[in-house]
Order: C-alpha cells, then structure tokens, then sequence
C-alpha cells in the first residue's frame, strides 16, 4: 500500500511540474512570431546560396549586438507568467520588427558592397 502511494505522489509531482508548462504552452500567443524571429537567419543564410554578394563578411556592429539584445529581452519577457497575452504577442512582434528592420539594414550595406542598387518606389 505504501509503494502504491509513493507512485501516486510521485505521479502528483510530475503532473503539477508539467502542468504549467503545458499551459503555458497552449496559451502562447506569441509563438509564431518567436518562431519568424528565429527563421530570419537561417533566410538570411538560404538567400546566401541564391546571391553570392549576400555571403560577404558583415563588419562588427553595435546595432546588432543591441539588436541581439533586444531579442534576447523580448524572448524572457514572452515566456514569463508575469506577461500574459496579448501583450506577449505584441512584444514578440516588436522583437522581429526590430529584427527584420536590421536584417534590412545589413542586406542593403551588402549590397551596396556589390554594386547592386536598390529599388526605391
């Protein structure tokens, strides 16, 4: 009977660890912005293979290590329990806003490196 309990309590234990976990999860509203956040680079990286100009080496850049940072924040701040939606989908998309703008920022310099101009409408 006491081995019985033990599983119990320890089953318990599991459920009310992954409980939260769980439902936080679910109740993320922010994910797809997190995930478009972390699948700018790896675009970044595929355009590469389409432009060769665009595997250049970048120079050191404050803004990207700021840019970095803000990322960083943002991500802590969406997956806190003190942020609740929609305000975690809103910083979330801050963050890849601000991303996306440096991103921009860099695919410009590499190709004024290159010779290329850009389109201005």
């Amino acid at each position: 009977m006491q081995n019985c309990s033990r599983n119990q309590t320890k089953s318990n234990q599991s459920a009310a660890v992954t409980a939260p976990t769980k439902r936080k999860f679910v109740q993320f509203s922010a994910g797809a912005w997190v995930i478009a956040s972390g699948l700018l680079r790896y675009v970044f990286v595929a355009a590469g293979w389409i432009w060769p100009w665009m595997e250049r080496p970048l120079e050191p850049s404050r803004r990207r290590q700021t840019v970095c940072v803000i990322q960083i924040v943002a991500l802590i701040l969406v997956v806190s329990p003190v942020v609740m939606r929609p305000a975690s989908a809103i910083i979330a998309a801050a963050a890849l806003a601000v991303l996306a703008g440096s991103f921009f920022v860099d695919v410009c310099w590499l190709a004024s490196r290159a010779g290329l101009k850009a389109r201005t409408t």
